[in-house]
C-alpha cells in the first residue's frame, strides 16, 4: 500500500481526526497511545509491542490482572477528586462537564482502564464511598427518554469537612456557647442566693445565743433589798418623843406644886 503523501486529501481527513481529544475506549493505557478507530485499536491490541509491554505489567503485579486494574482505578480516583477539589471545591457541578474538564489533559488516565465501564457506574461509585455528594438533575417533562444525569460536589474525607457540615458545627458552637453562658449565670445566681441564705442563719444563730447570755446583776440587786420606812411612823417616833417630854415636864410640876 503506498504512503499517503503530505498535501493529499486523505491526509488532511487523518490528520484533522487526529486533532483534539480522541474516543477514550480507543485509548491504550499501558503503551499510553491513542488509535482513531476500532480497526486501529484492534491491530494495536495485536501488535508485537503491546504484547510485550502488557507481559512487563503483568510480571510487576505477579500475572494478577485484577491487582493491574485495581492499580489503574485507585490512580484515576485520586487525580479525578484531586482535580474536582482544586477547581471547583464543594460547589455543585455536572458529572458530565466536569469529566469534560478531566480529559482536557491528553495524558490523563483513561475511564476504560479502570473498573468503571462508564461515567455513570463511577459517580455511583463516588455516591456510595461517600466521596462526592450526587445529586440527580431535574430531567425535562417533555423529554421521556432522556437520561439520567448528575450533579457532583467534593465531599473531604481527610480534616476538612463539608460546607454544610462546617455551617451545622458552626451553629451548634454559638448554641453551646449561650448554653454555657446561661448555665454560668445560673451558676452565679444559685451560690449567691446560698451565700445570702447562709448569712441570714449565722445571724438568726447569733441572736439566738445573745438572748441566752444572763446579763449582769445590778448594784442594788447585789446590796441587798432596800427596806422602805412609811412617813407614819416618824410621825409616832416624834409623838412619842414629845409625850415624854411632856410627861416629864408635868411629873416636875406636880413636884413642885406639892412641895410648895
Amino acid at each position: 500500500m503506498p504512503r499517503i503523501s503530505y498535501g493529499e486529501q486523505k491526509y488532511q481527513e487523518k490528520s484533522r481526526h487526529r486533532r483534539g481529544l480522541q474516543k477514550t475506549k480507543y485509548y491504550c493505557q499501558i503503551c499510553q497511545r491513542q488509535c482513531i478507530g476500532e480497526n486501529g485499536f484492534k491491530c494495536h491490541i495485536q501488535s508485537d509491542s503491546h504484547i510485550k509491554k502488557l507481559k512487563a505489567s503483568l510480571e510487576k503485579v505477579h500475572g494478577n490482572s485484577t491487582k493491574l486494574v485495581e492499580g489503574y482505578s485507585n490512580q484515576f480516583l485520586q487525580d479525578f477528586l484531586a482535580l474536582l477539589r482544586k477547581t471547583h471545591g464543594e460547589k455543585q457541578i455536572s458529572a458530565n462537564k466536569f469529566y469534560q474538564e478531566y480529559i482536557l489533559n491528553k495524558d490523563h488516565l483513561h475511564l476504560n482502564s479502570t473498573k468503571w465501564n462508564s461515567l455513570t457506574s463511577l459517580i455511583n461509585f463516588l455516591a456510595e464511598k461517600g466521596c462526592c455528594k450526587v445529586e440527580e438533575e431535574a430531567a425535562n417533562e417533555n423529554d421521556e427518554e432522556a437520561e439520567k444525569r448528575y450533579t457532583i460536589a467534593y465531599r473531604d474525607m481527610n480534616g476538612r469537612k463539608p460546607v454544610e457540615v462546617r455551617a451545622k458545627n458552626r451553629k451548634l458552637g454559638k448554641t453551646n456557647a449561650s448554653k454555657s453562658t446561661n448555665r454560668l449565670l445560673e451558676e452565679q445566681i444559685r451560690r449567691g442566693q446560698e451565700a445570702i441564705k447562709r448569712q441570714e442563719e449565722m445571724k438568726a444563730e447569733e441572736e439566738k445565743h445573745i438572748g441566752h447570755i444572763e446579763r449582769p446583776k445590778k448594784e442594788s440587786e447585789t446590796r441587798g433589798k432596800i427596806r422602805i420606812k412609811l412617813s407614819a411612823s416618824k410621825k409616832t417616833t416624834k409623838m412619842k418623843g414629845i409625850s415624854k417630854t411632856s410627861l416629864k415636864v408635868s411629873s416636875k410640876n406636880i413636884f413642885k406644886r406639892t412641895r410648895s
